[in-house]
């Protein structure tokens, strides 16, 4: 008897009639794998929706592989990760329900900005939980009739010592496979095993995610993926600078529980506009900067997302006018004018008798009662002919910030005359004459957005068109089999797009792109490909663009123009030592 030995995870014998009637079941299930997938997408579920199409290609696979309904075992794992796919598709269904206080369908008379949109996430989690419910039940009741398929026909596998040719056994022969190699399915078949258990860990990941509520990534250098993600992230995150640097902005105040970069904001603003009108009031001006001005100038006349406090300054002189009787007097009417909201912890016009340490250049502080975040006040004052640095005998005014550690100085004409403008919705607000000059001898002149960490976690995310493009070129370059050298690249791409966010998965992924090794297809197929490539990298450059920027900021302000003449580099030691270097 004659009997073809299949590859390993391959089907021997004849389909049965169930399978052969199995056959368009399967087909209609690999279309709504794809359509589900599609539209989780466009609700921006991106985990189920990369995962539902890649589940789907390794579908389309299995049958155009000739296959047929019998599936490898890495199809039968993978379908059956679905089981928990549904159990999270649950979770978020009964919390749409019930913790939410939400209708699941509403109507446009109830007032809701998008009820289409709201409708139709509510019809794509209805259609997940019975497409990711039927996928894998369909794949068990196949699978199952499969095992019954292979029990039914004696199989004679191979010897991987004699790959080919004929043998006898009891009289009759078998013919070996032709082209079957054990060494290459064997590895293949450690392939399977190592893609199943990463699949399997991926699915760790999801659940401990969505018990959260949160994102797969819960390292919380991931978490924070967009300008939107800083404003809804916790007050004590890390790259705030954690719990000891919120207690040493909130001057020991008790803060309220859950508060997160908006609110800390928001307090910030209403602190700042109470400020501005008590200062209005009495009749002295204050003047945004240091990073507040940055935001203005950089994010559109709003603060910097994630910033910590509000500064602002005054001139000394001007000060003294104002309240010729000293601190006291400043500190009685600021108080009064402030009202019974805000703590006013140190008001003056120098640093009076708390002069020690960071107390010594910060002249006053704001606090609002109920979130402890507050408003920082500096003072100014020009520097006298004997305090002139060796780069500053050029007949122009020079001022400085009293007591500052930086040695921060600057020309009179990048602060004076003052300009009226609007900052985060508070009207009246005064800025420097020259915003820019003004903070480039404070900071230099590269004031981009910092590429690490901010530019690059929260800046350089990918949109609809970048993964168009990657499912675009991963579907062309799909691997012919589990030998196939692509297979690794190709499943870690696909892995990196469900799993990471942010620049984390643009850099990821444009890595495993261009390492993928090039199909050895046709040659219009290698030049799709080429293009596809080119285009993504193109792509990322733009994504990239926050973070290329910052880098040839840096690159200029060393090389080419520094702010301050004769003073390039600034290194501080701890928090307090600062010192300026020269090329």
């Amino acid at each position: 008897m004659v009997i073809p030995i299949p590859a390993i995870a391959r089907d021997n014998g004849e389909p049965t009639d169930f399978a052969k009637g199995a056959r368009p079941v399967m087909v209609i299930l690999i279309v709504l794998q794809l359509a589900l997938g599609c539209c989780r997408l466009y609700i921006l579920d991106i985990f189920g929706g990369v995962w539902t199409i890649v589940l789907g290609c390794f579908g389309i696979w299995a049958y155009a592989g000739d296959r047929g309904p019998y599936l490898s075992d890495l199809m039968f794992w993978g379908l059956l990760t679905f089981f928990c796919m549904w159990i999270f598709d649950l979770i978020m269904f009964l919390e749409r329900v019930f913790k939410n206080h939400a209708p699941l369908f509403i109507s446009s008379s109830q007032q809701e900005e998008s009820p289409f949109k709201h409708n139709f996430a509510s019809s794509i989690l209805i259609a997940a939980l019975l497409i990711d419910i039927s996928v894998p039940v369909f794949a068990i009741i196949v699978y199952k009739e499969r095992r019954f398929n292979l029990e039914a026909h004696h199989i004679l596998y191979d010897d991987p010592s004699n790959v080919s040719g004929s043998h006898q056994q009891g009289g009759d022969s078998f013919t070996a496979f032709q082209g079957y190699s054990g060494n290459r399915d064997h590895r293949a078949m450690g392939i399977e095993h190592k893609l199943t258990t990463d699949i399997y860990l991926l699915c760790c990941m999801k659940a401990g995610s969505l018990s959260g509520n949160s994102d797969i990534a819960q390292s919380p250098w991931l978490e924070i993926t967009s300008e939107e993600g800083i404003y809804a992230a916790p007050v004590d995150h890390v790259l705030f600078g954690g719990d000891e640097h919120l207690k040493a902005h909130t001057s020991g105040h008790s803060l309220p529980s859950g508060l997160t970069q908006r609110d800390r904001l928001d307090s910030l603003t209403k602190t700042y506009a109470a400020m501005v009108r008590a200062f209005d009031e009495v009749g002295l001006d204050v003047f945004l900067e240091s990073s507040c001005l940055i935001g203005y100038v950089r994010h559109n006349g709003n603060p910097i997302p994630w910033d910590m406090d509000i500064d602002i300054g005054l001139l000394q002189e001007d000060c003294r006018r104002v309240f010729p009787n000293g601190n006291d007097e400043m500190y009685r009417k600021v108080s009064a004018l402030l009202g019974p909201r805000y703590s006013v912890e140190k008001m003056g016009c120098d640093c009076g008798d708390r002069c020690e340490g960071d107390d010594g250049r910060m002249v006053g502080h704001v606090a609002d009662k109920r979130t402890g975040f507050g408003v920082d006040i500096f003072s100014y004052a020009t520097v006298t002919a004997e305090e002139l640095r060796p780069w500053q005998h050029d007949g122009r005014r020079w001022l400085q910030r009293i007591r500052d550690r930086d040695d921060y100085t600057f020309p009179e004409e990048a602060l004076l005359p003052l300009q009226n403008t609007t900052f985060a919705g508070v009207d009246g607000v005064l800025i420097p004459n020259k915003p820019r000059l003004f903070s480039s001898y404070e900071y230099g002149s590269n004031l981009e957005i910092h590429p690490f960490p901010w530019g690059f976690l929260a800046y350089s995310s990918m949109h609809a068109l970048g993964y168009c493009i990657v499912i675009l070129y991963l579907i062309l370059e799909f691997p012919d089999s589990w030998a196939d050298k692509r297979v690794p690249y190709w499943y870690y791409t696909a892995l990196c797009l469900a799993v990471f966010r942010g620049g984390v998965q643009s850099l990821s992924v444009g890595i495993l792109v261009n390492l993928m090794p090039r199909s050895s297809s046709c040659r219009s197929h290698q030049s799709l490909s080429r293009a596809l490539r080119i285009a993504f990298n193109v792509y990322l450059l733009y994504v990239f663009r926050v973070v290329l920027k910052s880098l040839w900021a840096q690159v200029m302000e060393i090389f080419v123009n520094g702010a301050r003449p004769d003073k390039v580099y600034t290194i501080c030691i701890g928090s307090t030592h600062c010192y300026d270097f020269h090329l």
